[in-house]
């Protein structure tokens, strides 16, 4: 079994509860810290593809669900 880990963005100033929204064509429920905004969206990518590691100024999380394979 090989152990991965996966990181997302988390908006802290929002709670844990559930918003409804649109994702690749299909309604899904997501816990609203998990929504983050455009902007803070393209600082990661950006961060990402331009020095390869994860931007310090935004808050992540371990996405525990997708952990190991």
């Amino acid at each position: 079994m090989e152990i991965f880990l996966f990181l997302r963005i988390a908006d802290s100033a929002k709670s844990q509860q559930i918003d409804t929204l649109v994702a690749g064509g299909q309604k899904g429920n997501y816990p609203a810290n998990q929504c983050v905004d455009l902007l803070h969206c393209l600082l990661a990518a950006r961060m990402f593809t331009e020095a390869g590691k994860l931007d310090d100024l935004l808050t992540w999380e371990e996405d525990k669900l997708l952990a190991s394979v």
